[in-house]
C-alpha cells in the first residue's frame, strides 16, 4: 500500500518523485525552524533539551541538517542528469528522507533516543545518500562525477567526529569536524560553482560562455583542498596560524579573480543569477578575513565564518534552489516575483551578521537579531512560492 502510494509515477504523490522536491521544501522548513529556535534561545525567551546544548545544536543541525539536506537533494537530482539513469525515488527516498527527519527530531528532543543511536543515524543518513548516487554513477560508468561520492562519505566522517568530540567531551574533536565540515561544503561550492555559474550566466543573459584558465582554476581549487584537508588531519592545531591564514587570503584572492572572470556585472537584472556570483563573493571575502584573523590574531573570528556560512552558503543555496526547482519541474527560469526581495533580504542577512558587528560590539547581539529576522524573512518567501510547486507534478508531465 504504501509502496503503491510512494511510486514515483503516481500523480497524487509527486513530492517523493525526484529527492529536490522533500530535500528542498523540508530542508528550507528546518533552515527556518533551526534559526528561529536559535535566536529565540539566544535571546533568552524559550528553553529547549537540545542534543549536545545550544551552540552545538545550532552549528550541527546548520551544517548536518539544513545544509546537508540540500547537498543531498541536489546531488540525487544531478546524477539523473549526469548519466541519464534514474536516480532513487518513491519508497527508498522516502526512507532516506526519513532518516534524516528522525534525526533532526531526535536533537530536538535530548532523550528520545540514546546519544549512540542518535549518532549512528545521523552519521548513516550521508552514508545511505552515498550509496543511492554511486548506483548511478557505477551504471553509467562516469568517472568524472565520482568526486563527489568520498565528498559524502567525508561528511560523514566530520559529523561522526563532532558526535564522538561531544560524547568524550573533547571539545577540539568537535572543533575539527566543525571546521573540516565547512571547508568541505567552501570545496562544493567552487567546484559546483565553477561548473554551474559561468554556465547559467551565458545561458541566462545570452552570450558567450567565460572559457576557463585552467592554471588559475586548478590553483584556487588546490588551495581549498589544502585547507580542507589540514583540518580534517589536524595539521591545522599544529602549523603557524599565520601559514594557514596566508593560504586562506591568497585561496580568497584567487577565487575572487575567479569570479570576477563570470562577469557578474551582466547579471544585474537577472534574479535567478546576480545572487550566485554574490555568495560566491562572499564565499571569497570569507576566505580573506578567516586568513586575515588568523594573520592579526590566531584565531578564526565568529564573524568572518558567518560570511561564509549565512552569506556566502545561505545565499548560495537559496539562490541554487529557486533555479533548480523551477527547472526540474518543467517551468520557465524566471523567479517568482516575490524572491528578488528575499535574494536581497539574505543577502542583507549575510552582511548584517559578518561586518556590522565589526563596527562595534555594542551591536552585536542586535546584529544577530537583525540577521535572524532577515533570514527567516528570505527563507519564509521560498517556502511561500515553492511548496506548492514542489509538491505538484512537473507541468511538461515528463517524470520526475
Amino acid at each position: 500500500m504504501i509502496e503503491q502510494l510512494l511510486n514515483s509515477d503516481n500523480p497524487r504523490v509527486p513530492l517523493f518523485r525526484l529527492a529536490f522536491r522533500p530535500f528542498f521544501l523540508f530542508g528550507a522548513l528546518f533552515g527556518l525552524l533551526a534559526i528561529l529556535l536559535w535566536g529565540l534561545t539566544l535571546n533568552g525567551e524559550i528553553s529547549l533539551s537540545l542534543y549536545g546544548g545550544p551552540v552545538f545544536w545550532h552549528i550541527h543541525e546548520m551544517l548536518f541538517g539544513f545544509t546537508g539536506a540540500i547537498i543531498v537533494g541536489f546531488l540525487l537530482t544531478a546524477v539523473q542528469n549526469w548519466t541519464g539513469f534514474k536516480s532513487v525515488n518513491g519508497l527508498a527516498l522516502f526512507l532516506l528522507f526519513s532518516v534524516w527527519l528522525l534525526a533532526r527530531i531526535s536533537f530536538l528532543f535530548d532523550s528520545l533516543l540514546p546519544e549512540i543511536l542518535l549518532a549512528a543515524l545521523d552519521v548513516s543518513f550521508m552514508l545511505f545518500a552515498a550509496l543511492f548516487l554511486s548506483i548511478p554513477l557505477i551504471r553509467a560508468k562516469q568517472t568524472r562525477n565520482l568526486f563527489f561520492l568520498p565528498i559524502l562519505i567525508l561528511f560523514a566522517v566530520c559529523n561522526g567526529m563532532m558526535h564522538l568530540g561531544l560524547l568524550n567531551q573533547d571539545h577540539n574533536l568537535v572543533l575539527q569536524g566543525t571546521r573540516t565540515s565547512l571547508f568541505l561544503v567552501a570545496l562544493l561550492m567552487v567546484v559546483i560553482g565553477g561548473r554551474v555559474i559561468p554556465m547559467f550566466t551565458a545561458n541566462g543573459t545570452k552570450t558567450m560562455r567565460v572559457a576557463n584558465i585552467s592554471l588559475l582554476d586548478k590553483a584556487a581549487l588546490s588551495l581549498v583542498w589544502l585547507v580542507m584537508l589540514l583540518h580534517l588531519t589536524g595539521a591545522s592545531f599544529v602549523i603557524p596560524p599565520a601559514a594557514l591564514g596566508s593560504l586562506l587570503m591568497m585561496a580568497g584572492i584567487l577565487h575572487f579573480v575567479r569570479c570576477l572572470r563570470w562577469r557578474f556585472w551582466i547579471t544585474t537584472k537577472v534574479a535567478l543569477l546576480w545572487p550566485l556570483h554574490l555568495a560566491y563573493m562572499c564565499l571569497c571575502l570569507a576566505f580573506f578575513l578567516l586568513g586575515f584573523d588568523l594573520i592579526t590574531t590566531g584565531e578564526m573570528a565568529s564573524t568572518s565564518w558567518h560570511m561564509l556560512t549565512v552569506g556566502g552558503i545561505g545565499l548560495l543555496i537559496l539562490a541554487m534552489i529557486s533555479r533548480v526547482s523551477l527547472g526540474h519541474t518543467g517551468r520557465p527560469l524566471i523567479a517568482p516575483k516575490w524572491m528578488l526581495p528575499a535574494f536581497v533580504l539574505m543577502a542583507l542577512s549575510g552582511i548584517t551578521r559578518s561586518l556590522l558587528p565589526l563596527y562595534s560590539s555594542e551591536f552585536y547581539l542586535s546584529a544577530i537579531n537583525l540577521s535572524v529576522v532577515l533570514w527567516l524573512l528570505a527563507y519564509g518567501t521560498f517556502v511561500a512560492s515553492y511548496s506548492i510547486l514542489l509538491c505538484r507534478p512537473r507541468i511538461d508531465n515528463k517524470p520526475g
